[in-house]
């Protein structure tokens, strides 16, 4: 086996190991098992936290998680959904109402476990961002 083989194959089982559910950085520190201050729960629901973007852009970027281990959203039942949609819009109407700015939401996640394509996460969650300008209008010039 020539060199890059053994890298490639390296970097795929460290890869599988960063996503595997027992090492899921959103399951672990849902569960407690974090001192981050990323980590720390902003709002909670009986099913979903919300959290603060680590590395995010704009101020007042946060994420949107189910507390059990999804791959995405489209895999949530139809009760979480509601639960869902309803923090969703909390959070919306409470960053809108303290940034004074417009707010969008959106998930990048993955559609199959293990791959490099998507956001890199195994783990459903959606980001609640405040912007400065109107992502439809600004959509609808180019």
């Amino acid at each position: 086996m020539i060199i890059s083989e053994k890298l490639k194959i390296a970097n795929e089982v460290v890869m599988y190991k960063m996503v595997t559910k027992t090492s899921c950085k959103y399951c672990n520190f849902i569960k407690g098992n974090s001192s981050l201050v990323f980590d720390k729960f902003i709002d909670e629901t009986t099913n979903f936290v919300v959290v603060p973007s680590m590395g995010s852009l704009v101020p007042g970027w946060q994420l949107i998680c189910p507390k059990k281990h999804y791959l995405n959203m489209t895999m949530l039942g139809q009760n979480d959904k509601e639960e869902f949609n309803a923090l969703l819009m909390r959070r919306v109407i409470a960053t809108r109402e303290l940034y004074k700015k417009q707010v969008i939401g959106f998930e990048h996640g993955a559609v199959t476990d293990n791959t490099l394509i998507g956001c890199g996460v195994d783990q459903a969650h959606v980001h609640v961002v405040p912007v400065e300008f109107d992502l439809l209008d600004s959509v609808q010039r180019i």
